[in-house]
């Protein structure tokens, strides 16, 4: 092959045929820093340009590009036949005037570093602003991230920044068990395509591991997100404002947010256990977070909406933020945050002052957002007959 030795035998071990995905790791050598992600984009877009005008069905692409400590990785989407992974890889080198040279090897499955953490730990659960899923068909509702591209950009640079300022190693989780470990920061645009494209992609920055120090953040369908700090170095206080920041990055762009103290490992919004419903009553009733919340918590950032349904808030401090969004936070924070458990008796103060804020099932009923069924107060879910012809997000189209 020209320019690029490619180990295919490595890359077909790392190729989810069922998927059309190679991931892959490629070594420019000393030229490495010669080269940006976005040039690898670039070149990437022209060698599918190039193919899709000679075999029209043929749409390979290269995505994510990150620099690693094993060289660019990225992965190889769309391809299902072996002679065009041999044949991407020969064109991909000679694009340009700039031939590549250097090694392809295959991306190996790797955990990340932070396992299943059972020490208590502070974590943000944030739900993103989404597009109108009522408008779209059952089926295809929850595989899906569902929030604004410039939105995601955005948070991605974030939260590369900020998993960082923690100190310590980043990882980047992608799907099927694979993780790389990201050198320069930068990568905000790859990871942004993850979270996209997969939805189910994180970041972990591990500090120390005896005891655990670290920072991560995690995707989920319906623009849901948990970032988690464990620092047993720092006060709750501290660790406490580290979350608060992830809830201020765009206001504008999120229905609701609350930091709590978990006495297990935080990894989505399943492990939340709301007050008066089960939590998939919340998870498939995601439209309802614009004005509702499951459960009181010492730290919000909450709508107008979601203040009107409020009982009595005299007791709590309430801060605008912007675009009709506030901060809503206890007198006594530490109260709410400095224990891994919070007193029977304020959480049930804290649920009288939250009133018709937190979703009950009869809330549910009440408000049922979807037009092509409705839950029951039993929790059971009904089509709607005949049923209703909703839309297929594009993006299913393609997974």
């Amino acid at each position: 092959m020209a320019g690029l030795v490619v180990d295919m035998a490595s890359v077909r071990r790392s190729w989810w045929r069922t998927d059309g995905e190679a991931y892959f790791a490629l070594d420019l050598g000393a030229a490495e820093q010669q080269f940006t992600g976005e040039e690898l984009r670039a070149r990437s877009a022209a060698v599918r340009a190039q193919l899709s005008r000679e075999r029209p069905l043929n749409l390979a692409d290269a995505l994510g590009w990150v620099r690693t400590d094993k060289g660019w990785s990225g992965i190889l989407v769309d391809v299902d036949q072996n002679e065009n992974l041999e044949e991407w890889f020969d064109r991909f080198s000679t694009m340009s005037d700039h031939e590549l040279v250097g090694t392809v090897r295959g991306q190996p499955r790797s955990g990340g570093a932070w396992g299943t953490r059972g020490a208590a730990q502070r974590s943000a659960y944030v739900a993103y602003t989404t597009g109108d899923l009522t408008a779209i068909d059952s089926d295809f509702r929850n595989p899906l991230w569902h929030v604004d591209k410039e939105t995601t950009r955005k948070l991605a640079d974030s939260v590369v920044d900020w998993t960082s300022a923690g100190g310590g190693q980043q990882y980047l989780g992608r799907r099927n068990g694979i993780h790389v470990r990201p050198t320069g920061g930068g990568y905000g645009p790859a990871l942004a395509e993850g979270i996209d494209r997969y939805v189910s992609t994180s970041v972990e920055c591990v500090r120390k591991r005896r005891p655990f120090h670290g920072r991560a953040a995690r995707w989920w369908p319906h623009g849901e997100a948990v970032y988690t700090v464990i620092d047993p170095e720092i006060g709750w206080a501290d660790q406490v404002a580290a979350l608060r920041e992830t809830l201020l990055w765009d206001p504008s762009a999120t229905d609701l947010a609350l930091v709590r103290q978990d006495p297990y490992a935080a990894i989505s919004w399943m492990n939340l256990t709301p007050a008066y419903v089960s939590e998939p009553m919340v998870r498939y009733n995601r439209p309802l977070l614009t004005s509702f919340t499951p459960d009181a918590a010492g730290l919000q950032l909450v709508t107008s909406a979601h203040l009107e349904r409020a009982h009595d808030l005299s007791g709590w401090i309430t801060t605008a933020v912007g675009a009709n969004r506030y901060l809503l936070q206890a007198r006594d924070l530490g109260a709410w945050l400095a224990e891994p458990e919070v007193d029977s008796e304020l959480l049930a103060a804290g649920r009288a002052d939250f009133g018709d804020m937190i979703l009950t099932m009869r809330s549910v009923v009440d408000n049922n957002p979807w037009r092509d069924g409705s839950f029951d107060l039993d929790g059971r879910w009904q089509f709607h007959e005949p049923r209703v012809a909703l839309d297929i997000p594009e993006q299913s189209k393609l997974m």
